[in-house]
């Protein structure tokens, strides 16, 4: 699906305990505009869902309806996920299935944003709200990295701050909001879409460019004009559109007296998008090359691996797994290896070094 001819923008909605008021409290100001669409997914169990529709359609004046599978998004209409049941956007239209896994929450945030960020790209739209645990966090991540805007409710207004906290160490979030502020920005950030992209866009190196380019450079020791000039500019509109600018002029105003815009620009231009085995190919046929290393070392001799780019980590971590089930397999307790990472953003090292990651 071509998702800039997609006349309805679709904001998908993840929350868990505590969300049917976050629910309430956003409905009311989501903005009755013929061009959105809005899907729950609400970990709730069977005997909740209809308190869910009583709750939300007395607040809005947005259709509210269960969603069904093979459902075509329709603007101005409020779709809730129904339990037991996964949601997930493929070629255009809802698709309800048998959850993917018999643990875990249901509807799975995640599945749904990741299948978001695949199907709109640029055009995607995802909100956490009040819950416990972590989904949703890895979908914003993927939401993110395909350009789209991901919203999160202000973890001190939230009854349970778990799925807003863990969305925001991603670093993908782009609006820290309470629930009720989240409609109002909803609206301005539909207003401002594709005012400013063309400008953005054009095919030359203007002043203000190189000047931005200058003050990235400066705070963070990114250099913006070692990526495509075309996907920067679209990150540099991205920044303006949420930040609410009107202009170049007055985005490097801001970039001047706020450092860290510098931080959030180089990392909307640099995504860190990484998992556990993300690539498996790769890391099958790295394993056959550990598994190797591992047979034919020297117990005295040290292999050291650097892993640049490293990210939050995963891969790093990754690597060491398969040394660690390679010296097992073999029964080569006397091996040894070190393994050396490095980023250029700090806040990705701090978070390697925690080694914490959301199941």
């Amino acid at each position: 699906m071509d998702a800039h001819h997609n006349i309805v923008r679709i904001v998908g909605i993840g929350a868990s305990a505590g969300g049917l008021a976050a629910l309430r409290e956003m409905i009311q100001s989501l903005p009755s505009t013929g061009s959105l669409c809005y899907v729950i997914a609400q970990h709730v169990s069977p005997a909740h869902i209809s308190m869910l529709m009583d709750l939300l359609m007395p607040f809005t004046q947005l259709k509210v309806e269960y969603l069904r599978d093979l459902q075509p998004p329709q603007a101005g209409t409020v779709y809730i996920t129904p339990p037991n049941s996964d949601v997930s956007l493929e070629r255009g239209v809802f698709r309800l299935t048998e959850p993917r896994q018999a643990i875990g929450p249901k509807p799975s945030v995640n599945h749904f944003f990741q299948s978001l960020a695949d199907e709109l790209g640029e055009q995607a739209i995802g909100i956490i709200l009040s819950g416990t645990g972590s989904d949703g966090a890895s979908g914003m991540r993927a939401i993110k990295a395909a350009g789209g805007i991901t919203i999160v409710q202000d973890p001190g207004t939230a009854k349970y701050d778990g799925m807003p906290k863990a969305a925001i160490y991603t670093d993908s979030v782009d609006l820290i909001l309470a629930a009720s502020k989240i409609g109002p920005a909803l609206a301005r950030l539909l207003l401002a879409t594709g005012d400013i992209t063309p400008v953005l866009e054009e095919d030359r190196e203007t002043e203000e460019y190189l000047q931005i380019g200058k003050l990235v450079r400066l705070n963070t020791a990114f250099k913006l004009s070692d990526y495509k000039p075309g996907t920067v500019r679209r990150r540099i509109a991205r920044r303006m559109n949420i930040l609410g600018m009107g202009s170049l002029a007055a985005y490097i105003d801001f970039l001047q007296s706020h450092k860290d815009e510098s931080l959030f620009l180089m990392r909307d231009t640099f995504i860190s998008v990484t998992s556990f085995f993300r690539d498996k190919e790769a890391f099958h046929a790295l394993e056959g090359v550990i598994n190797e290393l591992v047979r034919n070392g020297e117990n005295k001799k040290v292999i050291r691996i650097w892993v640049p780019g490293c990210a939050s980590g995963e891969e790093v971590y990754s690597i060491a797994i398969l040394f660690e089930e390679a010296l097992v397999t073999q029964q080569r307790q006397g091996f040894q290896y070190m393994i050396f990472a490095s980023d250029l953003d700090d806040g990705n090292i701090e978070k390697a070094r925690a080694a914490l990651y959301p199941r």
